[in-house]
């Protein structure tokens, strides 16, 4: 019986320690790719106009957010995991002595399952959306810089015609 004890101790060892280091490293490792290309955004500010620096800058902006904001929510929806484990241990622990093993285990897997469904569906339509919010963004963001630098060309060019 000690078995048992020692691994979920082991597991919930785990999950309050090294799974919130790991993700505080993941969003650490974002936010240098971010500076980097604030950076360089900056870097090239010389041969760029400002509507297209702003425009540079406010699409990585968006991507930076809407990452942050996925790592974010997950690391939210994951709190929510550990609060179903606490339900579940204590459960095993107080419970089991009243309800035979056969329906305790019938019990646990069917709101298991609910939960995981739950939990993966909520994720993933909030990853999902995330990033199409973030592609639709930068598309209309990288086609307003196109214009921009379309309409700067032409009139430098028909400013040189008309001055002539």
């Amino acid at each position: 019986m000690n078995g048992p004890r020692v691994s979920l101790a082991s597991t919930f060892f785990r999950i309050y320690i090294y799974l919130p280091i790991y993700l505080s490293i993941y969003l650490f490792s974002f936010i240098r790719i971010y500076l980097l290309f604030l950076y360089l955004s900056l870097y090239v500010y010389s041969y760029l106009s400002i509507s297209c620096l702003y425009h540079f800058v406010h699409s990585y902006l968006s991507i930076y957010l809407s990452i942050y904001l996925s790592i974010y929510l997950s690391i939210y929806l994951f709190s929510f995991i550990r609060i179903y484990l606490l339900f579940i241990f204590i459960y095993l622990r107080f419970i089991r002595i009243y309800i035979s093993p056969v329906y305790l285990s019938a019990f646990i897997h069917i709101y298991l399952s609910i939960f995981i469904r739950l939990y993966v569906c909520s994720y993933l339509s909030l990853y999902v959306c995330s990033y199409l919010f973030t592609f639709i963004r930068t598309s209309i963001s990288y086609l307003s810089t196109f214009l921009s630098i379309y309409l700067s060309i032409y009139l430098s060019i028909y400013l040189s015609i008309s001055c002539l």
